[in-house]
Order: C-alpha cells, then sequence, then structure tokens
C-alpha cells in the first residue's frame, strides 16, 4: 500500500470520467507492477521466516501423546500416596472429605517447611477434574509448591540417608548400595537442569568391589530384603576400617564412570540446542540484516557457562546401605 498508493490514487482521480472499459485497460500496468511487487515480498519474507517458530508450531500427533502422558500422570497414586506419608511423617493434620480430596490443617509451624501451605490449612485434591470444578480447592500434582516443598523436605532430611538390611540366601556376601547425586552448577538464567537436572546415579557392589548394579535392582530388593540390625558387622573392625572403605572406594570409581556418560549425553544436546539457536540468530542476521539486540550474545554467552560448568560437575554420595546376603 505504502509503494502503490499515490499511484493508485493518482490513476483513479484522472479516470473518474472515463468508461469502466477503458480504465481497465490503464490500470492493467499497475497491476503487474503490483503483482510483481507482491511477488518480491513473498520471496523476501520466505527467506527470512521464523524456522524456529515452523519447528515448534502444533502437531496434533505431540499434542495427543502430551495429553495422554498427563492423563495417565493424573491416574497414578504416587504423588498422593507419597504426599501423605510425608504429612503423617512430619505430623501435619490431614482429614479425607471426599475420593482424592483432603483438608490439611496447619498451626503455622509448618509452612516454612511446606512452601504453599498458609496457616488457616487448605482444601487439596488429586483429581483435576475436581479441582476445575472449585476455585478453591488446590490440585495438587509434582508440579505444585507443597509437593516440592515435601520432597526438598525430604531430600535434604539425614534421615533415611543410611541403613542396612538383611537378605535371607544360602549364599553368603557384603554388599553395598549407593546413590549419587549428579548435578552442575550454573546460574539460574542458564537453566542447567533442562540438560542436567540433579541426577541420582545407582551402584551396587560386593565386599570385592565388583559392580552389581544391573544384576541386583531395586525391585529385586524390595522383594528379598527384611529389616535387620548391622550391631554385629559394625563390631568388626576390619569391616569398618578396611572393608567398608574400600567399597565405598570402588563404588566412587563406578559412579564417576557414570556420571562422565551422563555428562557426554548433556554436553551433546547442550551442543545440539544452543547451536542451533546460535545459528538461526545468524541466519536472520544475514537474510534479514538484524537480530534482537543481545540475542546472539546471550546465546553463546549461555552455551559458553554450561559448557564450562559440564567439566567440573558435581558428584556427592546421598545415601548408603548396607546389605548382608547370608543366613539371619
Amino acid at each position: 500500500l505504502s509503494e502503490f498508493q499515490s499511484q493508485l490514487m493518482q490513476c483513479a482521480m484522472l479516470n473518474r470520467e472515463r468508461s469502466p472499459e477503458n480504465l481497465v485497460i490503464e490500470l492493467e500496468p499497475l497491476i503487474r507492477r503490483t503483482e510483481d511487487a507482491r511477488l518480491t515480498w513473498r520471496s523476501r519474507l520466505e527467506q527470512g521466516r521464523d524456522r524456529l517458530v515452523e519447528m515448534n508450531s502444533f502437531h496434533s500427533e505431540t499434542a495427543d501423546r502430551l495429553i495422554g502422558l498427563i492423563r495417565a500422570e493424573d491416574q497414578e497414586r504416587q504423588v498422593e500416596t507419597h504426599l501423605l506419608e510425608v504429612f503423617d511423617q512430619q505430623g501435619v493434620p490431614v482429614e479425607e472429605i471426599a475420593t482424592r480430596s483432603y483438608q490439611i490443617n496447619s498451626l503455622g509451624v509448618f509452612s516454612e517447611a511446606f512452601p504453599g501451605l498458609s496457616t488457616e490449612g487448605m482444601l487439596v485434591t488429586f483429581d483435576r477434574q475436581r479441582a476445575l470444578g472449585r476455585d478453591t480447592v488446590h490440585f495438587l500434582s509434582r508440579d505444585h509448591p507443597l509437593f516440592r516443598g515435601a520432597m526438598d523436605l525430604v531430600l535434604t532430611s539425614e534421615q533415611g540417608s543410611s541403613g542396612f538390611a538383611h537378605w535371607p540366601s544360602e549364599e553368603q556376601a557384603l554388599l553395598i548400595e549407593t546413590v549419587y547425586i549428579l548435578e552442575i552448577l550454573v546460574p539460574k538464567k542458564y537453566h542447567g537442569d533442562r540438560f542436567l537436572p540433579p541426577t541420582p546415579l545407582r551402584v551396587v557392589v560386593n565386599h570385592s568391589g565388583a559392580d552389581l548394579s544391573s544384576q541386583i535392582s531395586l525391585e529385586v530388593l524390595r522383594q528379598k530384603l527384611i529389616d535387620g540390625g548391622p550391631k554385629q558387622i559394625l563390631e568388626k573392625a576390619e569391616f569398618t576400617e578396611r572393608i567398608l572403605p574400600k567399597m565405598l572406594e570402588a563404588s566412587r570409581e563406578l559412579a564417576d564412570r557414570q556420571a562422565d556418560a551422563r555428562i557426554q549425553l548433556a554436553r551433546r544436546d547442550i551442543d545440539q540446542s544452543l547451536g542451533e539457536e546460535i545459528q538461526r540468530s545468524k541466519r536472520l542476521a544475514q537474510t534479514q540484516g538484524w537480530v534482537q539486540t543481545g540475542e546472539l550474545e546471550r546465546a553463546e554467552a549461555k552455551l559458553e557457562g554450561l559448557m564450562r560448568a559440564l567439566e567440573h560437575p558435581q558428584l556427592r554420595l546421598d545415601a548408603v546401605r548396607v546389605i548382608w546376603k547370608g543366613q539371619v
């Protein structure tokens, strides 16, 4: 319009008294010029289109899959069971008022331990439809501050970080199961948990340091282990001074190997994701002659910061369980 408005108005003013047939004939050159201009602008827009937006546009198959995952998550009882157990452990009064719906009471002393829990208490539900029908009822999922607060409370507590168990068996063996947490320390603005969130690495070794992690799964231990006291083993100086340190050393070496593999995957994901973002910004600069102020610099700084953090990952021992396999 800005290119052809004056020509169009001039043509219209000069041809007010002429017949429609003559007017069409005289307008044909102007029409051809506008068609050429449209094709030129179309070509420019095609070259400068936002490929990132196209890559992330709506895909029905992807959307249906995500909806299915959300519905399956809503049907699971893991979040509900976990929260109720934590509330019971911490002495938080809970009253069931309907199916999967509860009244959580608080005297104010729990609000700091559980972010999102007000001093007046709150109505909560694990049923999405019920929560959608009543604004006063909180829908508790893995993303709710209450669940995150409960998880932080459990993870930062010393309770449960070490233990002992018996594995009744004719075979005799001494095992330790360890869990290490792999994480990187980067500024929050870099969103490091997108590529490498705090990751638990589980290792099981025997008294000789052999790796049994793949052979002895968590499910096997849940079925086989029974409660027991470690007194008889801990009383042996040879175990506490020589055997246990060597087992922990072997466990750490195996965890380091697992960590290296996870770090390599994270490095590949970072390079692929942020590398594409940087290349997109450079293409925009070439085709359109501009990019958003600082966009390219921020992406390059983020890539450099994350790669540098991966060179110095943090691997900490989070939990240890000693297992005596043999006659109880």
